[in-house]
């Protein structure tokens, strides 16, 4: 990499343009009343001129008639390694400029290929208090857009992303980010943050009425009080607010703002931008991290067949998810909610003698993760966190935030560097995103932030294939994603009934096995129950096989909410899933990549009667020629999984 440094001539400042590295996105800042930034795609006009201000506690905008004191350009051209994820090696390649104004505080732009960010950065003494962030963006035209309506789905990042014209979108409604975007000309753009450290998560918010094209983006006030309360008081609500989002460090470099930019649906399946953005590991040593598959048991209501005592939250009953967990080589358990009072993680459930499981499952080389309320965790931290450590535990979920403000996000933070120093992992349940957070912290194996197979229990609106088809574009897009799959009673929509103690999935059940492919969590979660998946011998081998992390990742032809294909590879095995929305498709897959001669696959796709049946499905081996397209058949919100070994 390398510096230039150009101080600014005497009359007003000319603009500065940014091109990505292979010239494709433009990114022009001019400087007026405000900060604006515009962005160009080739030919294409995406961002008109968009505004940009911090302004702080004492009344000072930053970014306000800004008066520029030096620009600063350089280069990137390396490489970033990461311990697990999509892919082991990510390309580090951007252009990148530094604009330092009079008033400490600069404003760092970088255009990389696949989109563009930019950041505030302040060298001030002491607390900085910020009062609000504007920031916007004005689109160059409409198109489609995919998002969440969090207006209907206050205190929960769990909506379902639903297909919009841009004119349909409501004036005033909001959604969380991300959001995309269909450009008319086709390019696609995901708008998300990045890098979010002691700050407020983003909400996007359509700005006028009916034909407007702006975006403009809105954060949580900072908490002034707070009551117990939610569901079974889980929650920490906030009452009141104080009339700023953050009061922080003021040297410090604020989260990034991103515009994911792809020519199309394919190309956008492969953006790792929010990993490139994201702080370096804060952990000097990984190596103890050890990402897998969990059996899990809330969700499938602690229903075992054939046993001989009540099956529930007991002793008995956790003893045979561990034989499972042993039997299948599935290295981890994951114990929700019952093993102690939620308030009080000191008064243990009488029925269930959680620490001897704990033992039975080390004899077993099964490792426990342990749930818990977030409130309870934060009162009862120390002896908490001493308990985790004292038991051998491997991770804990920490459940119901179902907050964003400053003081939630930071306490995030907190969570995983304090787990990380008692070589704990962590599952961030009732949260949103924090995109790109795995890669600074990389003990935070899932985040939730998802509606996932939890609402076929309870809601009449489930996630359901079309959806299911959406979300690699979208939220799985800013980071991993605990939809907690696997679901064995796979139904057609018609016939789909919310059911606490006999849940089912809409879709096929390739398309829940296509899910452990295209959505990537290090805790990837068996949603159902020991005995559905023994009826099912051949189906759970081939699940169980999956990998839960990859050294590299390719996305194949795709379309958003009808279609996803990903091919990844760990070691020399190559696993491609296809995940298909409401109707069937027929796919013929270029896997030219796997380089010439035969391989060997093992195709996991639905049954020829799936469409009626969705249970139904078929596991074959065959050979395939990498040189010829490799047709595959999804059934209507059905799905397909090839294991290829390249050269066998």
């Amino acid at each position: 990499m390398f510096w230039l440094v150009f101080p600014p001539l005497a009359s007003a400042a000319p603009a500065s343009v940014l091109k990505s590295p292979d010239g494709r996105i433009e990114l022009k800042v001019e400087l007026s009343s405000k900060i604006y930034y515009s962005v160009n795609f080739g030919p294409i006009a995406l961002l008109k001129p968009s505004p940009l201000t911090l302004e702080l506690g004492d009344g000072t905008v930053l970014g306000a008639n800004p008066a520029l004191k030096e620009t600063r350009q350089r280069e990137q051209r390396g490489e970033i390694r990461l311990p697990w994820g999509r892919n082991q090696v990510l390309a580090d390649v951007y252009n990148e400029i530094e604009l330092r104004f009079a008033g400490d505080f600069s404003v760092v732009f970088r255009a990389y290929n696949d989109g563009v960010a930019y950041r505030f950065r302040t060298a001030r003494s002491g607390e900085l208090v910020v009062r609000a962030e504007e920031l916007q963006w004005n689109l160059a035209a409409g198109g489609q857009v995919w998002g969440t309506d969090y207006n209907t789905m206050a205190g929960s990042f769990e909506g379902l992303y639903a297909k919009m014209a841009f004119a349909d979108w409501k004036a005033g409604s909001y959604a969380y980010s991300p959001i995309l975007i269909e450009h008319p000309a086709r390019p696609r753009l995901l708008l998300c943050d990045a890098d979010l450290s002691d700050y407020p998560g983003l909400y996007l918010q359509k700005v006028g009425e009916t034909g407007y094209l702006e975006i403009k983006g809105l954060f949580a006030k900072f908490p002034k009080a707070t009551r117990n309360g939610g569901w079974c008081h889980f929650d920490r609500l906030v009452t009141e607010t104080q009339d700023y989002i953050a009061k922080t460090q003021g040297t410090r470099d604020f989260p990034w703002r991103v515009t994911i930019i792809a020519a199309s649906d394919r190309e956008l399946l492969d953006s790792e931008l929010v990993m490139k953005l994201a702080r370096p590991s804060q952990l000097a040593d990984t190596s103890w991290l050890q990402p897998g598959h969990a059996s899990w048991e809330w969700w499938n209501d602690w229903n075992l067949a054939g046993e001989d005592f009540r099956t529930g939250i007991n002793t008995a009953t956790y003893r045979r998810y561990v034989d499972f967990a042993a039997e299948n080589k599935i290295p981890y358990l994951v114990v929700d909610e019952g093993w102690s009072d939620p308030s009080d993680m000191a008064l243990l459930n009488p029925d269930l003698d959680i620490k001897a499981v704990i033992d039975y499952a080390h004899g077993k080389g099964v490792k426990i993760v342990l749930w818990c309320v977030w409130k309870t965790l934060v009162d009862q931290w120390d002896s908490a966190f001493s308990r985790f450590s004292d038991w051998g535990v491997a991770g804990i979920k920490v459940d119901f935030f179902d907050r964003d403000d400053q003081i939630a996000m930071a306490s995030v933070e907190a969570i995983a560097k304090e787990a990380a120093a008692r070589h704990l992992f962590v599952d961030f349940h009732g949260c949103r995103p924090l995109p790109g957070f795995a890669r600074t912290y990389p003990n935070a194996f899932n985040f939730e932030g998802v509606r996932g197979n939890e609402y076929n229990k309870f809601s009449k609106e489930p996630p359901h294939p079309a959806y299911n088809a959406t979300l690699p574009f979208t939220r799985g897009l800013v980071g991993t994603m605990d939809f907690t799959p696997g679901a064995m009673r796979n139904v057609l929509a018609a016939e789909f009934a919310p059911s606490n103690s006999n849940p089912m999935a809409i879709g096929t059940r390739c398309h829940q096995l296509a899910m452990y492919v295209l959505y990537v969590a290090p805790l990837q979660m068996l949603c159902d129950s020991p005995s559905a998946y023994r009826q099912a011998p051949d189906f759970l081998s081939f699940l169980c096989g999956i990998p839960v992390t990859w050294d590299e990742s390719r996305a194949l032809e795709s379309r958003v909410g009808e279609y996803a294909v990903i091919a990844r590879r760990s070691g020399s095995t190559w696993y491609v899933g296809a995940l298909g929305g409401a109707a069937g498709h027929k796919l013929s897959l270029d896997l030219g990549f796997l380089g010439a001669g035969s391989h060997r696959v093992t195709l996991a796709s639905d049954g020829v009667n799936a469409d009626k049946l969705p249970t139904d499905y078929r596991i074959q081996t065959l050979l395939l020629d990498a040189g010829k397209p490799f047709e595959v058949t999804l059934a209507p919100g059905g799905g397909a999984v090839l294991a290829i070994d390249v050269g066998r």
